[in-house]
């Protein structure tokens, strides 16, 4: 039914914004899934959409690969004679390949008695990072930009928020990481403890001290005859997924397209099989992040077209036995997620899943509502006047600015679930959860991959599946109230927001890093240091947080 009310947020600037920081709704739609057409404001114009094209990402990665896919990394070991051997890394694109999954394999390598490595090589898709949920840095003599003279330099790197290049890290990159010995042994105890309650008993002391490591590409890697071969396995792919939109992990989505088959299987996907238009989409990378690093490079796409992205994602994972809740957060139900305390109300509590986005000068949220009147789709995309971030101090920072956004979101939000239309909330049966990744989950021989993989499945997606939502341009928005004439009332009061306090998650056994004297030790950089500014992706974009490596 199309209604005639208008009811619940008034945008004002005195109420949300002041005139030096005109944070504004550039874009919001709504439509039911049970039928009926989308309305809201602006919906066909293709705007940067931030994380929540991670939305998109994960819908093409279901389709591509079944969603109990594991992500398989293979190791090589050749024996060379006198206890020594040659290993090779053969990577398959995980997304969470990081230290503690190093530590299983190289505890793999001394089960079978490898402990002295005289090569160790690694091709393209092997991806490691020390750590892949949060930041870190190491200490490194390299060459200063400026000055052109060597010094010891930290280096950071953000695989969450960074700026990261699609395809990275590059294999020098990978080659510099694993030649920090200090860093990949750090906190095996921890690792162990983990792997403990995975079921998996590991090592008790690890041995790993490769004479050279070095590239060596796919196809130009070549196993001996008496090369034995192994491999240790990801969590399935609906797990990584939901990590992924629980932190809006930019090397996880970008490692997931990469996963599907690239960016150009995506493009055939979206715009072949999908039929989606260049009007309504366009894409440069997996996680919403600028592609050119230091410029405005963004994915865009229609309003319209992030709620057919949705009921593609919601059917699809049903097609699989899983629910929409599987993939994307539920706001107050996954603690630790990127919902703030500004989302979190008595009206949004387990009855909103949904995927924040924050980039360059936009907000964005993007999900489906369970309502009293059925489940509804639903995207906001805020323009704000400075660039959004992470940083910054003051009245005047990006952060502040990204903040007055998220509060136009929250507002109406709240008042959309209370419309008439919506019928208020209908809380979903989810419990509440502190994700984690289960890194220890499946290791084996190469006969038992090839029988693991034999009996995998996917569920494909047409446009006919995911037909194209038809738009009223007539309706009136449902929750957003016009600027009303001087002296007039609104006919219905904004709901008021109430937030609430999500519960804290449990402790933590605290995890040091390595001493960064150890690690400056451990680095012995063999090769040519002029390099190393190939590796370092330094931007200093206002919308996020720095990135170097």
């Amino acid at each position: 039914m199309k209604s005639q009310l208008v009811v619940g947020l008034i945008l004002s600037m005195g109420l949300l914004a002041n005139q030096a920081h005109a944070a504004k709704l550039k874009s919001f739609c709504t439509v039911p899934e049970n039928g009926g057409s989308v309305t809201g404001i602006n919906i066909e114009e293709r705007l940067p959409i931030a994380s929540v094209s991670k939305v998109f990402t994960s819908l093409f990665a279901i389709t591509q690969m079944p969603i109990n896919r594991k992500v398989y990394t293979q190791f090589y070991y050749t024996h060379l004679g006198n206890g020594v051997y040659d290993v090779h890394i053969q990577g398959g694109i995980e997304p969470y390949f990081n230290r503690e999954s190093m530590q299983w394999l190289i505890s793999k390598l001394n089960e079978v008695g490898v402990t002295k490595i005289n090569i160790l090589s690694y091709d393209e898709n092997f991806k490691y990072l020390h750590l892949t949920e949060k930041a870190f840095s190491v200490t490194r003599l390299a060459v200063d930009p400026v000055t052109k003279k060597k010094k010891n330099r930290r280096l950071f790197y953000d695989p969450v928020s960074g700026k990261n290049e699609l395809a990275g890290p590059n294999p020098d990159a990978v080659g510099f990481q694993l030649g920090q010995t200090a860093f990949i042994l750090a906190n095996y105890n921890v690792t162990k403890a983990m792997a403990a309650k995975d079921g998996k008993t590991l090592v008790k002391q690890l041995f790993f001290a490769p004479k050279t490591i070095k590239f060596v590409a796919v196809n130009e890697f070549k196993a001996a005859a008496t090369t034995k071969k192994a491999f240790i396995a990801s969590p399935d792919l609906l797990h990584m997924i939901k990590l992924m939109n629980w932190k809006s992990n930019n090397h996880a989505s970008d490692k997931m397209l990469l996963l599907g088959g690239g960016l150009s299987k995506f493009n055939s996907f979206y715009h072949g099989n999908m039929k989606f238009t260049e009007s309504d989409l366009r894409f440069i990378n997996g996680s919403g992040q600028n592609a050119d690093l230091g410029g405005r490079l963004y994915n865009e796409a229609t309003c319209s077209s992030v709620l057919r992205a949705l009921n593609g994602l919601k059917k699809n994972l049903e097609k699989q036995n899983a629910k929409l809740e599987d993939a994307l957060a539920v706001i107050g139900g996954d603690i630790g997620s990127t919902f703030s305390g500004k989302y979190i109300t008595d009206a949004t509590r387990l009855s909103v899943i949904a995927k924040t986005g924050t980039v360059g000068t936009n907000v964005t949220l993007a999900g489906m509502i369970s309502a009293k009147t059925g489940n509804h789709f639903f995207f906001y995309n805020v323009e704000t006047l400075a660039a959004t971030g992470r940083q910054g101090k003051g009245k005047n920072s990006s952060a502040v600015e990204a903040n007055r956004s998220r509060a136009i979101i929250a507002q109406h939000l709240n008042s959309l679930i209370q419309s008439k239309e919506f019928g208020g909330p209908n809380p979903i049966n989810y419990k509440i959860k502190v994700y984690d990744t289960e890194k220890f989950d499946e290791e084996g021989t190469e006969a038992e991959l090839v029988e693991t993989i034999s009996e995998e499945g996917k569920s494909t997606l047409t446009a006919a599946d995911v037909p194209v939502f038809a738009i009223d341009k007539n309706a009136p928005p449902i929750g957003i109230v016009s600027k009303a004439k001087p002296g007039a009332k609104p006919a219905v009061k904004p709901a008021v927001v109430k937030p609430v306090a999500a519960k804290p998650a449990p402790a933590k056994p605290a995890v040091k890093s390595a001493p960064a004297k150890a690690i400056s030790k451990a680095v012995k950089p063999k090769a040519d240091l002029a390099k190393l500014d190939a590796l370092i992706h330094s931007h200093t974009g206002p919308d996020s947080t720095v990135n170097n490596f």
